[in-house]
């Protein structure tokens, strides 16, 4: 966070089209510690991609036990489980 700072890095930017956000796109791409890291500084949790996703509903497909490890922190920071 601190070299995204220095750049001034907008981390909350969404993509264009999908309306992904950088929470959606480290849980797509299986990067677990970068989701954690969002989760955990009180990054946005229940927004939606322009089909509806949300990151709970993106990592409940995920049946890796790193999957289930950024499921549960979701939940403890308070994502919305009622998908």
């Amino acid at each position: 966070s601190v070299i995204l700072a220095e750049h001034q890095s907008n981390i909350l930017v969404k993509h264009k089209l999908s309306k992904q956000n950088a929470l959606h796109a480290a849980i797509t791409n299986k990067h677990y510690s970068i989701a954690s890291q969002l989760i955990k500084s009180n990054f946005p949790l229940d927004e939606r991609t322009n089909e509806g996703l949300t990151p709970m509903l993106i990592i409940a497909y995920d049946d890796t036990k790193e999957g289930f490890k950024v499921a549960k922190e979701l939940i403890s920071y308070g994502a919305d489980i009622d998908i």
